[in-house]
This record gives structure tokens, sequence and C-alpha cells, in this order.
């Protein structure tokens, strides 16, 4: 599933000519003929999706969230459009996100969305090459805080993304 995550956000990216820095999502989702809304939702609501086949799809996404968690939930939604093939409409709330959902195939799907989100919002290869540079920069006092700074995201999601990806000079 890794390898077609992977094709997936390289298409993706591809479309918008991503060269680095923050990924556009509404550019993404824009090609993707995927119209976002924000609104305030109940905080145990991330984001929804809605691909009931008489429109076109809708992400809707909390817009009381921290920015940086309403990017994320617009990949994870993403993802789920790309990925699963949603029809109908389908939330992403808290109590779904956990580990210990008893529906295995909802678990997987959830799995697949925020790890497609990870990648699509920080890309390894980008990644790679700023965490290289800005660890190499013995000025900066906090580079993990400095590069989820610079792909506008969370520094927990992006410690996790770090743990991911291979080859990197891990300075702790």
């Amino acid at each position: 599933m890794d390898r077609k995550i992977k094709k997936e956000i390289n298409k993706l990216l591809n479309t918008i000519s991503y060269a680095g820095g923050v990924v556009d999502l509404d550019a993404i989702a824009k090609h993707l003929g995927i119209r976002v809304y924000k609104d305030n939702l109940p905080d145990n609501v991330s984001g929804v999706l809605d691909c009931r086949k008489a429109m076109s799809p809708i992400v809707l996404i909390n817009s009381t969230h921290h920015t940086n968690r309403q990017r994320f939930s617009l990949a994870h939604e993403i993802g789920h459009f790309v990925m699963h093939q949603i029809t109908g409409v389908h939330m992403d709330t808290k109590v779904f996100l956990r580990q210990d959902t008893p529906n295995p195939l909802h678990s997987r799907m959830e799995r697949e969305a925020n790890k497609f989100a990870a990648e699509l919002t920080m890309p390894e290869l980008q990644v790679k090459e700023s965490w290289n540079q800005i660890s190499s920069d013995f000025l900066d006092d906090n580079p993990v805080a400095a590069l989820a700074n610079q792909f506008q995201v969370s520094e927990g999601a992006l410690m996790i993304r770090l743990k991911e990806i291979k080859g990197l000079n891990k300075i702790w």
C-alpha cells in the first residue's frame, strides 16, 4: 500500500509543480474537483468528506482547530478521496481515529489516510533536504520547530514523520 500512496502523491505533487516548502493543498483539492469549506464543527470532528453522486465532492474542515491541524485534516480527506473511493458521507472524529475501533477495515482506511496526509504535507525528499540543512545550522535552537513551521505542520506530526524517514542525520 505504501507504494500506491507514494505513486498517488507524486502524481498530485506533479500536477501543482511542487518544488518544495508548504504543499498547496487547496490547489490539489481544486485539481481533484473537491470543494473545500471551513466551518465551526463540534470539537471532536476534524473533517468531513461528502461524495454523494449528485454533487461534486466536498470537504468540510473544522475551522476551530489549529491551522496546522486543518491542513492535516484536509490532506487526510484528500487521502480518503484518492485512496478509498468513498461514496456518501465520511466523517472523521476523534472516536473514529482511535486505533482500537471495532471495524478493522475502517481502522485500516484511517491509518492509510493518515499516512497519505503525512506524506502529502511532508514529502520525503524535501523533508530530508530541509532537515539536513536545518540540523547543520547550530544557531537554530529547535530544528524540529523550524522544520514544522517550514511545512506548516505540528511538531508532533513532524516527529512521527522524521522517525518514518530513513537516512536522516538524527540529532536526538
